[in-house]
């Protein structure tokens, strides 16, 4: 249960991030924008996740780490690194891989997920599963996944490059995370000024998005304790787009979702830019 409810986090929040490489020039490593993001749940400070970001032309990469904090971590003790790889082409994103390890106590498990040129997919996972798990597994995989189908941290970039060509945050797009087979859609719901709410550092004019997910393969028959955004009886999510200056594009600055623990808000506490704050002083003041 638990470790569904961190994939999760993890999942949103780097595929939200992903959304601020649209439009950024050719960069190196050392150019990457940095930003990091705390993890609320009822409340409690329950996570953080780092993430960076490079583009280099039509290639881009996004790599994030984060664990646990605060209370949580006493009885939780639990850590993720992600990475995504993919290009912008034409009108779309193509996603080429994806990688997310997790460390739960001694334990540690990855997932990578290919997306080769011919179609289809391919995935490793470490340790392998037992016989019999792959053999359950096996029944909930997707035989085949659409054509032009990405991870879920690449999702976003997609929505961006959307919005680059003024066609808004709005658009469907097919899914897979290694284990399971959803549709997420995007529809803009107006544009609002924010005055660094909660504990986030920014404040300025933000365009605010929904999104809901049509889940297609790979989901529990059972109704598991924590209901996340793709239940009916919870709120759709919404994150929160706003721009830390004038070069470069918008970039999530707060993300909200519904479980029926609590709200989950995600928050832009950290934003770097060759090695400067772009959330320093007087930055987002309204004008």
């Amino acid at each position: 249960m638990w470790n569904r409810f961190a994939i999760l986090i993890t999942a949103v929040t780097l595929f939200a991030v992903a959304s601020s490489a649209v439009a950024q020039p050719a960069a190196a490593a050392d150019h990457a924008l940095k930003l990091g993001y705390s993890v609320y749940l009822g409340g409690l400070n329950i996570f953080r996740l780092d993430v960076d970001l490079t583009r280099d032309g039509a290639g881009y990469v996004i790599s994030g780490g984060g664990k646990t904090q605060g209370m949580i971590r006493v009885v939780w003790k639990w850590a993720v690194t992600a990475t995504a790889r993919g290009e912008v082409k034409g009108n779309g994103v193509v996603s080429r891989s994806y990688h997310v390890t997790t460390f739960k106590k001694q334990k540690r498990r990855s997932l990578r997920l290919s997306f080769p040129p011919s179609g289809g997919y391919s995935i490793e996972r470490t340790p392998p599963d037992s016989p019999r798990k792959a053999r359950r597994r096996a029944k909930r995989m997707p035989k085949s996944i659409p054509a032009g189908t990405i991870d879920p941290v690449s999702v976003s970039m997609a929505v961006a490059e959307a919005a680059a060509r003024g066609r808004g945050c709005g658009g469907t797009f097919p899914v897979f995370d290694g284990n399971r087979r959803y549709d997420v859609t995007f529809t803009k719901a107006g544009e609002e000024y924010l005055n660094k709410p909660g504990f986030s550092t920014f404040s300025g004019h933000a365009i605010r998005c929904t999104l809901a997910m049509k889940r297609i393969s790979g989901f529990r028959k059972k109704p598991v304790m924590l209901r996340f955004w793709d239940e009916e009886k919870t709120e759709a999510p919404e994150i929160w787009l706003g721009r830390l200056n004038n070069t470069l594009p918008l970039v999530p600055v707060r993300f909200q979702a519904d479980f029926n623990l609590g709200y989950m808000i995600v928050y832009l506490v950290k934003a770097e830019y060759r090695g400067r704050s772009l959330l320093a002083a007087g930055a987002g003041k309204r004008k």
